[in-house]
């Protein structure tokens, strides 16, 4: 009998103690945190060079319309035409820009020491246990909030000296 009890007691204690271990191929929490913030701020860049594109691309269509649709004269037109021309380079420097941005997740998941395979069964993992993606994004906005404050400090700094 005793046996018994010692052997469900050492099971019960391997159990709980695979249970805190992170499965091979997942990455662990603190590491995802730090990962999960710097994907976040590749996003931010990517989603601010996409807002550019499009105003640039409403620009560009407003004067092509002006120079198709209205009788100009000739030094309005040539204006126009330099003006349309110029939006047309800053349209292709901001969608090779967009495409450099892809490459910074790879830089990214090479700086963490990881990859996208990796990231995303991470992701899955963690999605199939709520509290912990709960605690692993509180730990993503905490280190957000802090480099906004950082960032809110040094431009109130940047001020104080002109």
């Amino acid at each position: 009998m005793k046996y018994w009890v010692l052997l469900f007691f050492f099971w019960g204690f391997l159990i709980t103690c695979g249970c805190n271990r992170t499965p091979k191929g997942v990455i662990r929490r603190e590491e995802l945190v730090s990962l999960l913030v710097d994907i976040h701020l590749v996003e931010g860049y990517i989603f601010s060079l996409s807002q550019d594109s499009i105003i640039l691309k409403q620009q560009h269509e407003s004067v092509v319309k002006k120079l198709n649709t209205h009788v100009v004269k000739k030094q309005e037109a040539d204006r126009l035409k330099k003006q349309q021309d110029s939006l047309q380079r800053e349209i292709k420097q901001l969608d090779s820009s967009q495409q450099r941005a892809r490459l910074l997740y790879d830089m990214v998941y090479k700086k963490h020491h990881t990859n996208k395979m990796e990231f995303d069964q991470s992701l899955h993992y963690y999605s199939k246990r709520p509290g912990l993606l709960d605690s692993i994004y509180g730990g993503v906005s905490a280190d957000l909030e802090k480099r906004r404050k950082g960032e809110d400090i040094h431009k109130l700094n940047e001020g104080k000296k002109r």
